[in-house]
């Protein structure tokens, strides 16, 4: 198979098929494809969006492989541009581009592509309210992964979230999902904070509950927190075999599921092969 034809196969996603053939191709041919995968995710900043929700809007999903492509073969390059995924003030926008992974995976996306100088620039994501609460938890995520990568100390990240506590507490939404990522760190200083938020009852209690925040500060410490970090199943550091455990995603594995459905679907209703993406963007036509 020619490199062409590889790039060209993976502009969408084929139901119930996933393109080992085409991303080894490209693997081997990386000097060629990058600056094409590169292109690829800069053309998605340049979509007229305000044409979302018409119904002869397209956008093709090259995005989706090559941001993974790119993440393998450690292009940090490419974070300049995927962080703008999360920036956009349009939530519509945000769930098109990431859909679920925005809480599973991109956040880990973005950790593998980062250096030590994109520090600041995940920071204005997480303190920009004017973004999606998810877009500004997975820049949260984003940072305690670089943190597991040594570009903060321990100190750094305990003192800046304990800000955001403090900054965020009128806001349930974040602040639960803030509180989530201080107790998955063990940041003791924000330790103090939480209890008093679930007394006063900001917490929502889908995401966190006292019980389960109890459970966790007695049975781990800043050592063991980190090593679950590294070994979280939801946000991994990205390598060709991460990429490759995308086949797993019920869009590759169901293609018979339209058979099973007697209604019409709406192109913006999540896809039901199960992958959380919205059907256009999946297995739609």
């Amino acid at each position: 198979m020619e490199l062409k034809v590889a790039l060209e196969n993976i502009k969408t996603i084929q139901l119930g098929h996933f393109p080992f053939a085409e991303i080894e191709v490209i693997r081997q041919n990386w000097e060629e494809a990058e600056p094409v995968l590169l292109q690829y995710v800069k053309d998605q900043l340049e979509v007229d969006w305000d044409k979302l929700g018409d119904d002869d809007f397209v956008a093709d999903t090259r995005e989706f492989f090559a941001m993974y492509l790119l993440a393998e073969h450690n292009c940090t390059e490419s974070f300049q541009y995927l962080i703008q995924y999360l920036e956009f003030e349009d939530e519509a926008v945000v769930d098109f581009l990431l859909s679920d992974s925005v809480t599973e995976g991109f956040s880990g996306l973005l950790a593998t592509i980062a250096t030590k100088d994109d520090v600041a620039r995940v920071k204005k994501v997480i303190e920009n309210t004017n973004l999606n609460e998810y877009a500004r938890s997975c820049a949260v995520t984003t940072l305690s992964l670089m943190y597991m990568r040594g570009f903060l100390t321990y100190e750094e990240i305990d003192s800046y979230l304990f800000e955001q506590l403090e900054r965020n507490e009128d806001d349930e939404e974040f602040l639960s999902m803030l509180l989530h990522d201080c107790v998955e760190m063990y940041l003791k200083s924000c330790f103090s904070k939480i209890e008093p938020y679930f007394k006063e009852n900001k917490v929502n209690s889908e995401i966190m509950n006292l019980r389960g925040y109890q459970r966790e500060i007695a049975n781990n410490t800043i050592e063991s927190a980190l090593e679950n970090l590294k070994n979280s199943p939801y946000h991994k550091i990205v390598t060709p075999e991460v990429t490759d455990e995308l086949s797993h995603w019920a869009s590759f594995d169901k293609p018979d599921y339209r058979k099973e459905l007697n209604r019409k679907i709406g192109r913006n209703e999540p896809c039901p092969c199960g992958s959380g993406v919205k059907f256009k963007k999946c297995c739609g036509p």
